[in-house]
């Protein structure tokens, strides 16, 4: 007979019912303890906790009532089935055990096979309760958190999740799937045959990590990891799942493995370009006036690099950490800013069509407007071959938002660069050469400005030459014209 796992806590008993209790328990996988005394077993109950106790009368009937409606009246206890087997057959005896909280009352001679269904049922129906209270405290819990929950089985296999874990993760419909595999549908997991190698082991309170990432409604990367937490106690092997999300710190690596790069190549180009000149006119001081005149004009557009460089790690990191505009442009404005942008060298080269949302405003102030546009007409000026693009800008509407789009006739660019083309530090150069000007925040300046504002930004190749279009979307602004 198959009584699940559990725990069972029986009083001393004659020899016989003993052995049945072991005919019972002996080989199944249960945990069964006989302890001595009523004393023992309140003991037992509120150390071990059991699944089943089954009480006898050898200690005397008053006693024995006395502990079950002691039990019954500690809400950490009160749910634990109880069995009395007595020799004491009247009904006055069932009564009152019944009334002192007993579940089941056996009097002496008893069908074995009867008890032995009983004991089954009730282990059964105990941790179906168990199991359900559980249930409910983990959706209780869980749906109060703001991040993704999970519940797993031994087997990986997903048993509950929370409404993050399901909106995320697209669980809905992943009862009875793998989580590993669950992820891996739209994500991609960076240590998964660690994860399988330590999942099944993993018994004590540790936690076990799980990083990946994949690319969230905005199209921006998202890193996440996956904590794991076996449960204390728990002989089914159940384990919860924590996803907690560490873009932010991976985004903090990224930056400062960016930084270091910067300083320790891309501003040493200009900074060397700087210092080398000048000690060398340091160490020649009869050098010609001409010489002279030229390693100064080096040092001066070094010099220059290395204010422009700077220049754009500051607006960067402060022009473009406000999320809100301080006064939204139109895009009528936006439009001659465009223009503005363009200057003298460009503006023979430039098409800006506005498309019927003229009086439309723009979730973005001038300086932002600026920002963008000028990092764009840079950016097209620094990769075109002559470094005299033809640009094509277009503002028009569409639904409840502001579609910009800004192509040049530059070079191609591979699909694997225009992944990253906002992201910060990042540059289309073959390698860091240090020979192209800029540090790569050009473009990442642009998304983030954006972003912040709630559009959404993409980078393509053209399909009809080589170049580069960059589509905005931008939320209309709230003010009418």
């Amino acid at each position: 007979m198959n009584f699940h796992n559990g725990r069972v806590v029986a009083l001393q008993s004659d020899n016989t019912t003993l052995a049945l209790y072991y005919e019972l328990f002996g080989d199944e996988p249960t945990d069964f303890r006989v302890v001595p005394s009523l004393y023992h077993v309140l003991n037992e109950v509120r150390t071990w906790t059991p699944d089943l106790l089954i009480l006898n009368c050898s200690q005397g009937f008053e006693p024995m009532l006395a502990l079950c409606e002691q039990i019954r009246s500690d809400s950490n206890l009160s749910s634990i089935p109880i069995i009395v087997v007595s020799s004491m057959a009247d009904k006055s005896a069932r009564y009152r055990a019944f009334e002192a909280g007993v579940d089941e009352y056996f009097a002496k001679p008893f069908d074995t096979e009867e008890f032995k269904i009983r004991v089954g049922r009730m282990l059964r129906n105990h941790q179906f309760r168990l199991n359900h209270a559980e249930k409910n405290l983990f959706f209780m819990l869980s749906q109060r958190l703001p991040y993704p929950l999970a519940m797993v089985d031994i087997n990986d296999r997903v048993v509950y999740a929370n409404v993050h874990a399901q909106m995320d993760f697209n669980l809905e419909s992943a009862r009875d799937k793998r989580w590993q595999d669950v992820l891996a549908q739209s994500c991609n997991l960076c240590n998964q045959d660690e994860w399988a190698k330590a999942n099944g082991r993993v018994t004590s309170a540790k936690t076990l990590l799980m990083n990946g990432h994949r690319h969230g409604v905005d199209g921006r990367l998202r890193w996440f990891t996956c904590h794991l937490f076996p449960l204390a106690e728990d002989p089914s092997g159940r384990k919860v799942i924590c996803v907690v999300d560490a873009s932010a710190d991976m985004e903090l690596q990224d930056l400062l493995l960016g930084v270091k790069r910067l300083v320790t190549h891309k501003l040493r180009t200009p900074i060397n370009g700087l210092l080398g000149p000048l000690d060398m006119l340091k160490e020649d001081e009869q050098m010609e006036a001409q010489a002279r005149k030229s390693i100064v004009k080096l040092a001066l557009q070094s010099a220059e690099r290395l204010s422009a460089a700077v220049n754009d790690m500051e607006r960067y990191f402060i022009d473009t950490h406000s999320r809100s505009a301080s006064q939204p442009i139109s895009v009528a404005d936006a439009a001659g800013m465009v223009k503005l942008c363009a200057g003298e060298q460009l503006a023979e080269l430039l098409e800006c069509r506005v498309e019927s949302c003229r009086s439309s405003f723009l979730p973005i102030d001038a300086r932002q407007c600026y920002n963008i546009f000028t990092e764009l007409f840079d950016n097209s000026v620094k990769f075109h071959p002559k470094h005299s693009p033809r640009l094509k800008i277009e503002f028009r509407k569409d639904g409840d938002s502001v579609l910009v789009v800004a192509e040049d006739d530059g070079i191609y660019t591979d699909a694997a660069s225009l992944a990253y083309l906002a992201t910060p530090l990042f540059q289309r150069e073959a390698a860091l050469t240090g020979e192209m000007a800029g540090v790569g925040m050009g473009l990442a300046q642009v998304a983030r400005i954006i972003y912040s504002c709630g559009g959404d930004i993409n980078f393509s190749g053209k399909n009809d030459g080589p170049g580069l279009r960059v589509k905005m979307r931008l939320p209309i602004h709230g003010k009418a014209a």
